[in-house]
């Protein structure tokens, strides 16, 4: 048979992805496994945005939808981002719906970049990002963030010119894994980077709604001179708990926006107009359970950091936002590989070992806190019994 590609060989599993597929496979076997390894909510999809996509279903089926989304979801995300960002967007062309955050964020890198392009991505930084740039033709070079300074980018980081040349850097606010929101100041920092090398700031804010302890999400693309250069993925999956619907929407300069909705629809034509009906309903009419969910989500982050910090040589800092609590666990004296799989195999709790976001991540774990309580509850007791026996 013909050889596969070398991109088939070399591009790296998604290791979050690959953990729970292992779940899935243990849990058939009948073994009693607790997954704290996946970022999305346990609980169902509010009953009057599955009903809204019902109705679609019905009315829709024949009608071809534009690459860019429908006029009532793209307008839906405009007025949203009015209201809660501050930010004035042209929904015609400067809003694309996406299949999710990471579908947006290839259509993003497709759009900004050239083959042997270099791209800045956070170590500890989302799984996908560096393996995606790759696909897309991209270097991904990393940026060793300050992990016991909430995972700050370095202060006086200077780029070197020439090959290859850095095109764009990606950013995650809330932070993923560590859980930091990034101050303003923060945020400033990177813009100024951003500006002094002339890079595209490809924005992944799909914890947004998710901060806690009063802090507030701020839009990097609202920072002057940012809009221009800024392009932001945003998404429905996670504080919507709208998981398995993968639909959320990435805007930005309508240059950039033109790219995406020409290669979107070649590869993926377009989101699903069920699926996008019940985006914009949940945009629009944000269905009231959704505020107790996240009170119960952040009531969860802070109950499980509680608990850890009470567990002995380990220690983690309070959630900021996102789902995850952030584990130093470098007082055990193991690697956080070895600690992942034997929590798996000897205790059922599936987590993911913190050098899976990159090798500034080795000596930590990320735990998803918000699973239902009481499973959250065995979780913590098979922890504690687990980090008492190392």
């Amino acid at each position: 048979m013909p050889e596969r590609s070398r991109r088939a060989t070399e591009v790296a599993t998604s290791s979050t992805v690959a953990l729970a597929d292992a779940v899935v496979r243990m849990r058939r076997g009948d073994d009693d496994v607790i997954d704290l390894t996946i970022g999305r909510a346990y609980e169902s999809t509010p009953r009057v945005l599955v009903d809204a996509a019902r109705r679609t279903m019905g009315e829709d089926t024949a009608r071809p939808t534009s690459s860019r989304g429908t006029g009532e979801f793209r307008r839906a995300c405009a007025s949203k981002l009015s209201r809660e960002n501050g930010l004035r967007v042209d929904p015609e062309r400067q809003i694309v719906a996406t299949l999710g955050a990471k579908e947006g964020l290839m259509m993003a890198l497709l759009a900004t970049l050239d083959p042997g392009d270099a791209v800045l991505v956070e170590d500890p930084g989302f799984v996908s990002h560096g393996p995606v740039v790759e696909l897309c033709g991209g270097v991904p070079v990393s940026v060793p963030l300050d992990v016991a300074a909430r995972g700050a980018w370095p202060r006086t980081l200077r780029l070197r010119r020439g090959s290859p040349r850095v095109r764009a850097l990606i950013l995650s606010n809330p932070q993923n894994p560590t859980g930091v929101v990034r101050t303003r100041s923060e945020l400033e920092a990177i813009a100024a980077l951003a500006q002094e090398y002339d890079l595209w700031v490809l924005s992944d804010e799909v914890y947004e709604r998710a901060t806690w302890g009063g802090r507030s999400h701020v839009c990097i693309a609202s920072l002057p001179g940012m809009r221009s250069r800024t392009v932001t993925l945003m998404s429905l999956t996670k504080a919507y708990a709208m998981g398995d619907w993968r639909i959320g929407f990435t805007f930005g300069p309508e240059s950039v926006m033109e790219g995406i909705t020409k290669f979107q629809g070649h590869a993926f034509t377009s989101a699903p107009a069920f699926v996008q009906r019940a985006a914009a309903l949940a945009l629009t009419e944000p269905p009231p359970e959704l505020a107790d969910l996240l009170r119960q989500w952040e009531r969860r982050c802070a109950r499980v950091a509680e608990a850890i910090n009470a567990m002995p040589k380990v220690r983690c800092g309070a959630p900021e936002g996102g789902f995850f609590v952030w584990v130093d666990i470098r007082e055990t004296g193991h690697d956080d590989a070895e600690i992942a799989e034997r929590l798996l195999v000897e205790r059922g709790v599936a987590v993911i070992p913190g050098s899976a976001f990159g090798s500034a991540g080795a000596g930590y774990l990320r735990l998803s806190a918000i699973r239902d309580e009481p499973t959250l509850e065995r979780a913590l007791e098979r922890l504690d019994a687990a980090f008492r026996a190392f």
